[in-house]
């Protein structure tokens, strides 16, 4: 299998099947599942980008750092200890929350290739707050992960986590902006009625962007290629159907 992101070109020698990951436009042949997102325009002066903002993320981000003495660094190019800190950090927040683990392999991958970047928020004591994982291609960087610490104790420190996201974020985007980066893909928008999925959304509307539809994409180049993607389309549409009671579900 060879993956691509965005519209790149793919390099098909030796593969049975293309998988595309947020394409503009589904591919002619195979399966398309449409994947919704929101991209801010990086190419905004910074004054603009904050303009955009609501009134509520540029306060958070301004209190973070100028009274919670919140810090932030970036890694274009992290190394396997820097990745390692991540990835425990990272399977930390996933357990309490029931979520899958980190796929450091796929990870893994993505580093030798140039193509992962790490962020963090810390207080001045050294304590991380926040972690963010990023793939980077061509111009576009897409946000893969996004990991807090331990839930809080109470409101305050929940508080405060929310301020360190959101300058984590903006330092991020800063940064980004600076290396060239024209586009940053906050990596999905759910289109459904889940309430703690919406509150995400109510997160990251608050930088503005526009919500995008784009397309992940399976296709077959072999034989045996058309024969997994068919196959996986069945599976798909069986699990789905029968996790919405018979019905597709709403997007």
């Amino acid at each position: 299998m060879v993956e691509t992101w965005f519209d790149e070109p793919a390099h098909l020698a030796r593969a049975d099947v293309l998988r595309c990951i947020q394409r503009s436009e589904p591919t002619e042949d195979g399966t398309a599942t449409p994947f919704y997102t929101l991209l801010l325009d990086m190419r905004e002066r910074p004054e603009t980008l904050l303009a955009k903002m609501n009134k509520e993320t540029r306060y958070e981000i301004r209190r973070a750092e100028d009274k919670d003495g919140i810090e932030c660094r970036i890694w274009n190019c992290p190394d396997r200890d820097c990745r390692g800190r991540f990835a425990s950090f990272y399977n930390e927040f996933a357990a309490g929350r029931g979520l899958a683990l980190l796929n450091v392999d796929k990870l893994q991958k993505f580093a030798d290739q140039g193509e992962l970047i790490l962020s963090a928020a810390h207080l001045p004591t050294g304590e991380a707050l926040v972690w963010h994982s990023y793939y980077r291609g061509g111009r576009r960087v897409r946000l893969l992960h996004s990991a807090t610490c331990s839930t809080p104790s109470d409101n305050r420190e929940r508080s405060m986590l929310g301020r360190a996201n959101r300058l984590s974020h903006w330092h991020d985007m800063s940064q980004f902006r600076s290396a060239g980066i024209e586009t940053y893909d906050f990596g999905g928008w759910h289109e459904g009625r889940d309430s703690k999925k919406i509150a995400i959304n109510q997160f990251k509307q608050g930088f503005g962007g526009e919500i995008t539809l784009n397309y992940n994409c399976l296709r077959g180049l072999t034989r045996l290629g058309n024969a997994a993607v068919w196959i996986h389309s069945k599976f798909v549409a069986r699990t789905s159907a029968l996790a919405c009671g018979g019905f597709r579900p709403s997007r």
